[in-house]
C-alpha cells in the first residue's frame, strides 16, 4: 500500500535545517474549494521472478520454429496442470531466426496461475533484478530475431494467451525495408492481426524482465505495443525504429484495460518515446487503459537526429488515452520543434479513429521527475478538437525538476514552459478547457514564459479547478515572459480571461516576474534574479549534488502553504529535491548521479576498538566490526587508506568486508573511517595485527570412517579438514571412529597416544588419522506396508504397487521384488521408504518377495501373497450398448473403473466437469458439452455396442489438436480393426476434425470397441461407425440398365444414413414404400434424392454435387441410370 504523503507536510520535506525569516506579505483568501486530487494506481503488478518450475524445454535447434516446438511442449504440460511453472530455456549468446513470415506465437491454455518461462541459459550472468541491461549484457542473452527480408513481429499472441515471462532474451530484426514492420513485439491482436474486442480475448499477465527490445535502425514502428491486461516492463532496454515520414515509438499501447507497469527502463524513441493511446481502442464501451505506473525510467531521443530531414521527433511522454496513472522518479529528456512544437509531455485527450468517445486522460500524478532538454514543456489539452472524448481533468504535477526549457536551442520559440489550451469537441460547440489541473511544489527554469492559455475562442474562461503554488520558476524574458494568453498579457489579464475563479495562484518563486502584474494575486514572491532566490549553487548546476535546492540561507526557506488548508506548513517552495535525486537516482543510466545534498554538515568520526583486532595470515576473509562514534549511514571503512565495503549498524557501529588477500601476509594494517563531505572526515586508526601462521591438515585413511577435531578449534573433518594455527603454535588433534569403525592409528604427530595426537606448528604439515571398518554381518529388515500389511490380499487390478520400508545398521543399498506367478522381477524405487510399480499379476496365486539388500550383501526378505481374481465385465454407462451405425460421445465410456472401462495415466478427474468419480479427464468447452482432454500415450477407453447390421464401417473420431504427432486406433473385442491414425494439427484444441479409416468389417450382435492412444496428445470429442453403402446392379449402364424401385430405395437408406450422421433427421419421402414392378419411378424421387443428399453436404460443409439435368421437370424428366449413379457416387463420397 503507497502512503500518498502530499508535498509540503512533514513526512515530504527534505530541509533539515530551518531557517525562520520574517516576512511581511499580503495574503489573498485561499479558495475555498478543496483541491481535487487524481487517484493513484488501484492494482500493482508484482514482478518478483516465479519461483519453482516443474519441467524445462529446450529448442532442439537455433531457429525460431524449434522454439516455438519447445514452447509448444511447455504449453501442452501447462494443459495437464495449470498452476505450475514451466519453462523454455535458450542458450545464451546463440541467434534463433525465424522462418520467412514466421512469428513466435504465444499459445492461449488452461486458465491457471502457472507462468510460462522463456529466459537465456546464461540469466545468472545477467543483472540481478532491479538493476538495468543494457546492450553491453547481449552476450548473454538469446538472441530472437525475424528472418532477413520478414516484416512480420517477432512475438505476437493468440487471443486469451496469460502468464508469459521474458527473461534474459534479445528481440532484434533484420527488416530494412522495402516499407515498414510493424512491431517487434505486439498484444492486443492475435497472429493473423486481428484486435481483441473483449476482455476475455486480451492477453494478460505478460513480463518481459531484463530484456533488449531494438529495433536496430529498421523502418519499425512500434518496438513493443502493450495492448494487454497486467503487462509489465522491467529493467529493460528498448529501442525503437527510424524512418522517414511515419510516427515510431519505443513504447506505445492504445487499447485493453490496464495494469501496465513500466519500471527501470531505458526508453530510446523517434517520434513519441512513450505513447499511451494514438489509436482508438478496440475494447468495450467504457474500458480503458487504467492503473498505470511508469517509475524509474530514462526516456530519452538521440539528438543528433535533430539535423536529419524527415524525421517525425514529437514528445517525451504523450497521454491520448489513460486513466489513473503514476509517473515518479523518471528522467525525460529531449524534444525539439519538428512535427509538432516541441513539447516533451503532453496530455491531449484523443479518440484518433472517432470510435470510443468514452475515452479519457483523467487522473494523472506525475512527480520527482527530472524534465529536461526540450522547446516547451507541458502542455495541456480539454478535449479532442477532431472527436469526442471525456473531459482532461484530475492532473496532480508535483516537485518536479524542469530545466534546458530552451525555444533557442530546441528550434522552438519558447512560448512557455507550460501550456493550457481549450479545444471544442468534435469541432463543434463551446470550448472545453481543462478540470482540475494541480501544479505544486515544482522548480522550472525556461528561457520563454512561464506559461500560456488559450481556447479557441477569444476571452473565453473555460479552465477551472486550476491550482498553481509553491513553485520555483523564471519568468522569462521578450513578450512571451510570465504566465500569458492569447491576446492578453501576464498575470491577471490571463487570469481573469481564460480562468475560473478562484484560481490557486500564491506562494509561488518567480524570479524576473512584476508584482504589478498580478495584483489579484499577490501572496507570491518576486526576486530580481537567480543569484537573488538563493539556492545552493545554481552557477554550478548539478542537481545530483542538491544544487537546485534552496540554501538555509534563501529568504524563501520555510514560506510554502498546505494547498489544502492554506495554512503556512514550513516548507520550502519548489521541488523537493532531496526526495527527488533518492527517486532518479536508482536505476543504471540516469545520468552522473554521484553527489548527495545534506543541508548539514557530517561529523568527524571516532574509533575506539576493532573486533576481531588480529587475524592469521592467510586465513579468509572476515567481517571487522568497528566501534566508535559519529558514524553515519555514508561512513566507510578504510583499510590502510583504501575503502572497504561498509555496512551502516548504528552511529556507534560499522562491519566492514575484509578479504582473504587483506590478510593473506603478515604484518599490520591501519583502520580508520571516513566520514564524507560536507563536513566530515577521516577518523583516527587503530591497528589490526596479521599473525604469521602455518596450515596443518589432515588426511583420513583405511577403510573405516570417522572425524577428527583440533584443539584450538579450526579442523573439524568430516567437513573442515584443514586449518591456519599460529607459528610456533601446539595444535591437539582428537580422532573419533563412526560407529561401524574403530581408530587404528596416527602418522605424521609429534606424539601421540591412543586417539590424541599433539602437533607443534612450525611449518606447513599434514597428520594421517587411520580408521578400520568394523565387518557387517547384521540384515537389514524390511516390511511391506501398502497395499496391505496382512499376509495376503486379493484384488481384480492385473498391475499392482507396493510400498513399505527398510532399514539397516549400516545403510539399505537395494529393494528388489520377484513374483513366484510368471518370474517377473523388478528393482524398487528408494531404499528406507521404498515403492515397486508395475507388478504384473496372473490369474490366481501370486506370491511375492521383497528382499532388502545392504553393501555387505546381507539380505531380508518379505513376502505378501497376492490372488487375482478376474475383473467385473465392463458396463453400458447409458444403461444399454450403443447402437451402430451411430455416434458415441467419448465421454460415455462403460462402467468399471481402471483397466477395465478405461486407462488413465493421471490419478483423478483432472477436468473435473463431469463423471467426477472416474480418472479420465473431462473438460467442458461449452455449456452441456465435454470433450475427454489431453490423450496421452498408452490411455484408452471401451465402449459396449451392439451392431443392428452386419457389414463394412467406416470408424472415425472427432478429435483436436496443436500438435502433429498424435494417432489412435480402434479395437473390436481385443483386434486392432484400423490401425494407427493419425491426429492432425486442427488449428487449435478448440477446433475439432473427424479422422478414421474405412474397410471395417462388423459381424451383428454386441461387442466392446476400444480406442488406444498411439501418441500423446490429442483431445477426443466423439466416435462414430457408419455402414459403408452396397448398391444393386453396380454399376448402372447407361441406356441399358433400366432404373427400378430398388434402386431409388437403396440410395434413400444410404441418404438417410448419411443425414442421421451428421444430426439430421431422415428425409420424409413421397411414396415411402417404393413397391418393385408396381411403384412407378418418377421426376419427384429423383428431386427429393437431390434435396435430402444436398442438405447432407451442407451439413458437413462441403460444396454441393453437380447434377445432370439439373432442372427435373415432372410428367417431362426421365429418371435414367446416369442420375443414379450421380447420386451413388456423392453419397458414396460422404463415407
Amino acid at each position: 500500500m503507497e502512503e500518498n504523503i502530499m508535498p509540503g507536510s512533514s513526512a515530504g520535506s527534505a530541509r533539515l535545517v530551518l531557517v525562520l525569516t520574517a516576512l511581511l506579505v499580503i495574503v489573498t483568501p485561499w479558495p475555498a474549494s478543496a483541491v481535487n486530487y487524481p487517484a493513484l494506481p488501484r492494482v500493482t503488478i508484482d514482478t518478483t521472478y516465479p519461483v519453482g518450475v516443474s519441467q524445462t524445454f529446450t529448442p532442439a535447434s537455433a531457429t525460431l520454429a524449434a522454439v516455438q516446438a519447445a514452447l509448444d511442449a511447455a504449453v501442452s504440460a501447462a494443459q495437464a496442470n495449470p498452476n505450475l511453472n514451466y519453462e523454455v530455456v535458450l542458450t545464451g549468446g546463440t541467434t534463433y531466426t525465424a522462418a520467412a513470415g514466421a512469428s513466435l506465437i504465444l499459445r492461449n491454455r488452461s486458465a491457471g496461475t502457472g507462468w510460462i518461462i522463456i529466459r537465456s541459459s546464461a540469466l545468472a550472468n545477467l543483472p540481478l533484478q532491479g538493476i538495468r541491461v543494457s546492450p553491453s549484457n547481449v552476450a548473454s542473452m538469446a538472441t530472437i530475431r525475424s528472418a532477413s527480408g520478414s516484416n512480420a513481429p517477432v512475438v505476437v499472441g493468440e487471443f486469451g494467451a496469460h502468464h508469459y515471462w521474458f527473461a534474459g532474451i534479445h528481440v532484434t530484426t533484420q527488416y530494412t525495408g522495402p516499407g515498414l514492420q510493424g512491431e517487434l513485439i505486439i498484444f492486443g491482436y492475435d497472429a493473423n492481426g486481428n484486435p481483441a474486442r473483449t476482455l476475455a480475448q486480451i492477453q494478460d499477465h505478460i513480463v518481459i524482465d531484463r530484456c533488449y527490445v531494438n529495433s536496430n535502425g529498421g523502418p519499425v514502428v512500434h518496438a513493443i505495443v502493450g495492448n494487454a491486461s497486467s503487462m509489465a516492463l522491467v529493467d529493460s532496454y528498448v529501442v525503437s525504429g527510424l524512418a522517414p515520414g511515419t510516427e515510431i515509438q519505443a513504447f506505445a499501447a492504445w487499447s485493453g484495460p490496464g495494469p501496465i507497469k513500466l519500471d527501470n527502463n531505458y526508453f530510446k524513441g523517434l517520434t513519441e518515446t512513450v505513447l499511451l493511446g494514438g489509436a482508438s481502442t478496440s475494447m468495450p464501451n467504457g474500458v480503458n487503459i487504467a492503473d498505470v505506473t511508469i517509475t524509474r525510467n530514462l526516456l530519452t531521443k538521440d539528438p543528433a537526429w535533430k539535423s536529419v530531414s524527415g524525421y517525425s521527433v514529437k514528445n517525451g511522454l504523450e497521454f491520448k488515452h489513460a486513466v489513473r496513472v503514476l509517473v515518479e522518479g523518471n528522467v525525460i529528456e529531449y524534444a525539439w520543434v519538428g512535427t509538432q512544437s516541441g513539447t516533451i509531455v503532453l496530455f491531449t485527450p484523443r479518440d484518433d479513429d472517432s470510435l470510443a468517445p468514452w475515452q479519457a486522460v483523467q487522473d494523472v500524478t506525475l512527480r520527482y521527475n527530472v524534465v529536461r532538454h526540450a522547446s516547451n514543456g507541458f502542455q495541456f489539452a480539454g478535449t479532442d478538437n477532431n472527436a469526442v472524448t471525456k473531459q482532461l481533468q484530475r492532473i496532480h504535477i508535483h516537485d518536479n525538476l524542469i530545466y534546458d526549457i530552451n525555444g533557442a536551442t530546441w528550434n522552438g520559440s519558447g512560448v512557455g514552459a507550460w501550456g493550457f489550451w481549450g479545444q471544442t469537441s468534435n469541432g463543434t460547440g463551446p470550448a472545453i478547457g481543462v478540470l482540475d489541473v494541480t501544479v505544486n511544489h515544482n522548480t522550472f527554469f525556461e528561457t520563454g514564459g512561464v506559461a500560456f492559455a488559450d481556447t479557441g475562442n477569444s476571452n473565453v474562461r473555460v479552465h477551472a479547478g486550476v491550482t498553481w503554488s509553491n513553485n520555483i520558476m523564471q519568468n522569462g524574458s521578450g513578450n512571451v515572459s510570465g504566465f500569458r494568453g492569447s491576446g492578453t498579457s501576464d498575470g491577471d489579464m490571463t487570469f481573469s480571461s481564460y480562468f475560473v475563479n478562484p484560481l490557486g495562484y500564491q506562494k509561488n518563486v518567480q524570479w524576473g516576474g512584476s508584482p504589478a502584474n498580478y495584483t489579484s494575486h499577490p501572496d507570491n514572491y518576486w526576486p530580481a534574479g537567480s543569484a537573488q532566490v538563493g539556492f545552493i549553487n545554481f552557477a554550478r548546476g548539478d542537481y545530483t549534488l542538491g544544487d537546485y535546492a534552496l540554501a538555509p540561507s534563501s529568504a524563501y526557506g520555510g514560506v510554502s502553504i498546505d494547498i489544502d488548508t492554506g495554512a503556512v506548513d514550513g516548507s520550502d517552495p519548489g521541488a523537493d529535491m532531496a526526495t527527488l535525486i533518492d527517486k532518479t537516482a536508482p536505476g543504471p543510466g540516469l545520468g552522473a548521479v554521484t553527489g548527495v545534498w545534506l543541508a548539514t554538515p557530517s561529523p568527524v568520526p571516532s574509533l575506539t576498538s576493532l573486533v576481531p583486532n588480529t587475524a592469521l595470515a592467510g586465513a579468509p576473509s572476515l567481517v571487522l566490526t568497528v566501534n566508535g562514534s559519529n558514524f553515519t549511514s555514508s561512513s566507510v571503512v578504510r583499510w590502510n587508506g583504501a575503502d572497504r565495503a561498509t555496512t551502516f549498524v548504528s552511529g556507534a557501529q560499522l562491519q566492514a568486508a575484509i578479504s582473504a588477500s587483506d590478510i593473506a601476509a603478515a604484518g599490520t594494517a591501519q583502520v580508520s573511517v571516513l566520514n564524507p563531505a560536507p563536513g566530515g572526515g577521516t577518523s583516527n586508526a587503530l591497528t589490526f595485527t596479521i599473525t604469521p601462521s602455518f596450515a596443518l591438515s589432515v588426511v583420513r585413511a583405511g577403510t573405516g570412517s570417522g572425524t577428527v577435531t583440533s584443539a584450538p578449534s579450526g579442523i573439524t573433518c568430516g567437513s573442515s579438514c584443514s586449518a591456519r594455527f599460529a607459528s610456533g603454535a601446539t595444535v591437539g588433534l582428537t580422532a573419533v571412529p563412526d560407529t561401524n569403525s574403530t581408530f587404528g592409528s596416527w602418522s605424521g604427530c609429534d606424539s601421540a597416544a591412543g586417539t590424541q595426537c599433539t602437533v607443534a606448528v612450525t611449518a606447513t604439515k599434514t597428520v594421517t588419522a587411520t580408521f578400520q571398518a568394523i565387518p557387517d554381518t547384521m540384515p537389514p529388515t524390511v516390511t511391506i506396508t501398502s497395499p496391505t500389511s496382512n499376509a495376503t490380499y486379493t484384488t481384480s487390478n492385473p498391475l499392482l504397487t507396493l510400498g513399505g520400508t527398510a532399514s539397516d545398521n549400516v545403510g539399505v543399498t537395494q529393494v528388489t521384488w520377484a513374483n513366484s506367478a510368471g518370474g517377473g522381477n523388478g528393482a524398487a524405487t528408494g531404499t528406507t521408504s521404498w515403492t515397486a510399480s508395475g507388478i504384473a499379476l496372473q490369474l490366481g496365486t501370486n506370491v511375492l518377495t521383497i528382499t532388502a539388500r545392504d553393501a555387505a550383501a546381507n539380505t531380508s526378505m518379505d513376502v505378501l501373497t497376492v490372488t487375482l481374481t478376474p475383473p467385473p465385465p465392463p458396463s453400458p454407462y447409458k444403461g444399454s450398448p450403443f447402437a451402430i451405425p451411430g455416434l458415441i460421445e467419448a465421454e460415455d465410456f462403460d462402467n468399471g473403473g481402471e483397466s477395465v472401462a478405461y486407462h488413465d495415466l493421471t490419478a483423478g478427474n483432472q477436468g473435473g466437469q463431469y463423471r467426477l468419480d472416474v480418472d479420465v479427464d473431462i473438460i467442458s468447452p461449452a455449456s452441456g458439452a465435454y470433450v475427454v482432454n489431453s490423450f496421452q500415450t498408452g490411455e484408452w477407453l471401451s465402449y459396449s455396442i451392439n451392431v443392428t447390421q452386419a457389414g463394412t464401417y467406416r470408424v472415425e473420431a472427432l478429435v483436436s489438436s496443436q500438435l502433429t504427432t498424435g494417432a489412435w486406433h480402434a479395437e473390436i473385442d481385443g483386434v486392432n480393426v484400423t490401425g494407427s491414425v493419425l491426429v492432425p494439427n486442427t488449428g487449435s484444441w478448440g477446433a475439432f476434425q473427424w479422422v478414421g479409416q474405412s474397410g471395417v468389417v462388423l459381424t451383428a450382435g454386441r461387442h466392446i470397441l476400444k480406442v488406444v492412444a498411439d501418441q500423446q496428445y490429442f483431445n477426443l470429442d466423439a466416435i462414430r461407425l457408419t455402414a459403408l453403402v452396397t448398391f444393386t446392379d453396380d454399376p448402372l449402364v447407361a441406356q441399358s440398365t433400366p432404373v427400378k424401385a430398388l434402386h431409388i430405395t437403396e440410395v434413400r437408406a444410404a441418404i438417410d444414413s448419411a443425414r442421421v450422421a451428421r444430426g439430421l433427421a431422415a428425409f420424409a419421402w413421397t411414396d415411402p414404400t417404393l413397391t418393385a414392378g408396381s411403384t412407378l419411378v418418377k421426376a419427384v424421387h429423383l428431386t427429393e434424392l437431390r434435396i435430402a443428399l444436398n442438405e447432407a453436404y451442407q451439413a458437413a460443409s462441403l460444396p454441393l454435387p453437380t447434377y445432370t439435368d439439373s432442372s427435373v421437370v415432372g410428367g417431362a424428366t426421365v429418371v435414367k441410370a446416369v442420375h443414379l449413379t450421380e447420386l451413388r457416387t456423392a453419397v458414396l463420397a460422404l463415407q
